[in-house]
């Protein structure tokens, strides 16, 4: 960022730069160690107890 450029401001509006932090997981076979695609169950068991999670990957 330069000085001619905008500064980024914060939901509340004082005018600070904001980041965004984000977990990511990979859920492996427990005799392989080789990843499996069961994002959507475990979305689903985490729905059921009021997390919502993101499936950005199917």
């Amino acid at each position: 960022m330069t000085s001619a450029d905008p500064t980024p401001s914060d939901p509340a509006g004082h005018g600070h730069p904001t980041i965004g932090v984000e977990e990511e997981f990979i859920l492996v076979d427990l005799t392989t160690g080789h990843p499996v695609s069961r994002n959507r169950e475990v979305a689903a068991a985490a729905s059921r107890r009021g997390v919502h999670l993101d499936l950005e990957l199917t």
